[in-house]
């Protein structure tokens, strides 16, 4: 049996939740994935960023929380600039 990667397996146990905590807030799949993508990407450049010793679930969770709270601000401001 082939062993994940530490990274692929952090992906695999915790993407479905951020996923679904992000489209449950922002409502839209692109913003999700979005959010999804930029999380991920900041734990794949820096590592050290993940707290030690805590809760990773709650971890991801406030991550994606702020992140699509964020998202939505950007996309509201954009609305505004552009209407």
């Amino acid at each position: 049996e082939c062993q994940l990667h530490p990274f692929e397996a952090l992906y695999e146990r915790h993407a479905e939740a951020v996923y679904s905590l992000a489209i449950k807030i922002t409502r839209e799949a692109n913003i999700a994935d979005t959010v999804l993508h930029e999380i991920f990407w900041q734990i794949w450049c820096e590592p050290t960023s993940l707290p030690a010793g805590e809760n990773l679930m709650a971890y991801f969770c406030r991550v994606a929380r702020g992140a699509s709270l964020q998202q939505l601000r950007l996309r509201n401001k954009h609305n505004q600039l552009s209407g």
